[in-house]
């Protein structure tokens, strides 16, 4: 591939990942326009999930990007849903599907009770 070929799918990359992580942001209370510039949209999204912005420099290493990665994007799913939920104000609850506009439920003091 040309350097332009790769400068498109650089962009075309960038652009669907601006557009996955607009709400995200936005919701976190961060300018959502931050979610289409290149690594600082890293440092923004480690703020949000609580891990060290250094760890973004990590990114940039080989072998241990492959190591770093599964962790940062791990933190996006079930464990870190939690803590995204609860810095939202609300708990998920974990069903195969989730209609639109729905609320999740409010979760008691007892753990796994819901109310």
């Amino acid at each position: 591939m040309t350097f332009s070929e790769w400068f498109i799918f650089f962009l075309i990359i960038q652009v669907i990942h601006g557009l996955g992580t607009w709400k995200l942001y936005k919701t976190a209370g961060f300018n959502p326009l931050h979610s289409f510039i290149p690594i600082y949209n890293g440092f923004i999204l480690m703020k949000i999930i609580n891990r060290p912005s250094w760890w973004i420099i990590l990114l940039f290493i080989p072998i241990i990007n492959l190591l770093i990665f599964p962790v940062i994007s791990r933190s996006n799913t079930f464990p870190g849903l939690r803590l995204l939920c609860k810095r939202f104000g609300s708990m998920p609850q974990m069903t195969p599907r989730l209609r639109p506009g729905a609320k999740f439920p409010k979760q008691s003091s007892a753990v796994g009770v819901l109310t």
